[in-house]
């Protein structure tokens, strides 16, 4: 619930991750959004965004485009994108309060393997490639509560 019929929420924040850091390239940059209403004296709704958008950390490694097997491609800590939704309903009247809330998240986790192999295709000659993986979550959770005095 609110003391105000409208809440806005925004804010943004970037962190380095030691020396790392750009706007776009490096570091972990998030956004977030939240919206609420109380559209009548015992009813609140509230609806909001998070993103989390971690580009890896570097540390000894030379990041997914390096080439050379000597096992420095890739990342120490693997780069991820969150993206968190919530909503909110909730009913409140004297001793008796009531909410529904629903929340997701949406993760994709990037897997760049520090093993690089070599491989020859008579038309483009000799390559190298390695097997990288990306891991995709999705997540729902519902939440369901009342509780009063009888």
């Amino acid at each position: 619930t609110s003391a105000h019929k409208w809440n806005v929420n925004e804010y943004v924040q970037e962190e380095t991750v030691s020396k790392e850091y750009s706007l776009f390239e490096e570091g972990r940059h998030i956004q977030h959004l939240k919206l609420s209403h109380k559209f009548a004296d015992n009813w609140f709704v509230s609806f909001g965004a998070n993103r989390n958008d971690f580009q890896g950390y570097l540390n000894d490694k030379n990041g997914p485009e390096y080439d050379e097997n000597d096992t420095t491609r890739g990342y120490r800590w693997l780069p991820k994108e969150q993206l968190n939704g919530t909503a909110l309903i909730s009913y409140s009247k004297e001793n008796f309060r009531f909410f529904y809330k629903f929340e997701s998240l949406d993760e994709d986790v990037d897997y760049y393997n520090s093993t690089v192999q070599s491989g020859f295709n008579d038309v483009t000659g000799s390559y190298r490639y390695a097997d990288d993986k990306r891991y995709f979550s999705n997540r729902f959770f519902h939440t369901l509560n009342a509780n009063g005095k009888m």
